[in-house]
């Protein structure tokens, strides 16, 4: 198996953590949506 160079494994790093904070933002903006209703 290749070694990952350092720049790959920060790229997943980054994507790992936007996908993450995308999740939570549209779950967060899902429970307002169903209060203000």
């Amino acid at each position: 198996m290749p070694q990952l160079s350092p720049t790959y494994g920060i790229l997943i790093f980054l994507l790992v953590n936007l996908t993450l904070f995308f999740i939570i933002i549209l779950n967060s903006y899902n429970r307002n949506k169903k209060i203000t209703k």
